[in-house]
């Protein structure tokens, strides 16, 4: 079984769409904010293959991480650069009974 949000969205100030931020992340602290967003997933369960699509930033390396219980994290798929304003990966495919969850890192 697999579970994962129903919707991820960015946080959004509704008067004019800009992306907001906690008063304490501000660009001379963290550089500009650009938000990290998984914008697509899915799921064929009939050959098992799941599909990530996420946002990245330029000159960059991503890894995907998968867990059943959100706690002990694993390297499902490594040195993924980022070659355009978004990609869409394919981990390998991981049998398990239990619910799998997926998160994404920047590496580098």
């Amino acid at each position: 079984m697999l579970l994962v949000p129903s919707r991820v969205e960015p946080m959004r100030d509704d008067t004019e769409g800009q992306v907001i931020a906690p008063s304490f992340m501000t660009p001379e602290l963290f550089g500009p904010l650009t938000p990290f967003v998984i914008t697509e997933f899915s799921y064929d369960p009939a050959t098992d293959k799941t599909a990530l699509t996420w946002n990245l930033k330029n000159n960059r390396i991503y890894s995907i991480d998968a867990s059943t219980a959100l706690e002990l994290w694993a390297e499902v798929t490594g040195n993924v650069p980022s070659d355009g304003a978004t990609t869409t990966v394919e981990p390998p495919s991981l049998l398990s009974e239990d619910p799998l969850f997926f998160q994404i890192r920047q590496t580098n």
